[in-house]
């Protein structure tokens, strides 16, 4: 959230700003889920927006590579179902 993000920052960002600071928390495999908040930050005070904006990258390739495993993961799922209702005769 955006509020969290400048209080943590003791500033402002714009929206556009923001948007690619969101990103870079949610999919850089660098930030964890514990602590990331005050870690995007820290980066934040440390380096200013170029530090996200170099980010930005690294986190559309973590991005695209998640969403190709929730794909492979949907097809496992249906490939074992397939296999399952062969086994039970179904198909």
């Amino acid at each position: 959230m955006k509020s969290e993000f400048t209080a943590l920052i003791k500033g402002d960002v714009t929206n556009a700003e923001y948007e690619k600071i969101e990103f870079v928390y949610n999919y850089h495999p660098s930030i964890n889920n514990v602590g990331g908040k005050k870690q995007i930050a820290d980066l934040y005070n440390s380096f200013g927006m170029r530090i996200i904006l170099d980010m930005y990258a690294t986190a559309e390739k973590a991005a695209k590579i998640e969403n190709d495993i929730q794909i492979l993961q949907q097809n496992l799922a249906v490939a074992k179902q397939n296999y399952k209702e062969l086994q039970e005769g179904r198909i």
